[in-house]
């Protein structure tokens, strides 16, 4: 096995405004900073497991936390699993879940704050973007992280012996 470790997971909503069925092709999300957005890269949850393995407070190092890591059910709540389930997407209904994103070596340092765009292409080519403001929502109770869509799934698994990667370096 093969880690891979993620540096941001977003919890995302498509709702089709059109009168006719759309079929998502593809979506991308970008960081703005110094001015320029920076493609994150997508790591697909529908190609293996999912571990939450974050430091806490009875996990504080990164090896602790590898060797407690709990698996994590993207099945019903992954994004690409939704998309996958969905196929089309019929107007007015809506696709929602987790996706899991890592940053690339070329970016600098993040403070949480930056703006990102979610943009996502349907199978004729048309394009729409979305900008979403870290920095306000974070203010705002509004648009609270939905931690009840994330699920464990098992009890606590031994990862630290797993190689790690980055996703961008199979890629390329």
């Amino acid at each position: 096995y093969v880690l891979f470790p993620v540096n941001l997971t977003l919890f995302i909503r498509a709702l089709n405004l059109l009168n006719t069925d759309v079929y998502i092709d593809s979506y991308k999300v970008e960081m703005q900073q110094n001015g320029q957005w920076i493609e994150l890269t997508r790591v697909h949850t529908t190609e293996g497991l999912v571990y939450n393995a974050y430091p806490t407070e009875s996990h504080k190092t990164i090896l602790e936390s590898l060797q407690a890591a709990i698996p994590m059910d993207f099945s019903q709540y992954g994004f690409d699993e939704q998309l996958l389930r969905m196929g089309q997407l019929a107007p007015g209904k809506q696709v929602r879940g987790w996706a899991m994103f890592e940053y690339p070596p070329s970016l600098p340092k993040v403070t949480g704050k930056e703006l990102m765009r979610i943009t996502m292409v349907d199978t004729k080519g048309d394009s729409g973007t979305y900008i979403y403001d870290r920095q306000s929502d974070r203010a705002s109770s509004r648009n609270r992280i939905l931690p009840e869509l994330m699920h464990a799934s098992g009890k606590p698994v031994d990862i630290s012996m797993n190689e790690i990667k980055r996703q961008s370096d199979l890629i390329h």
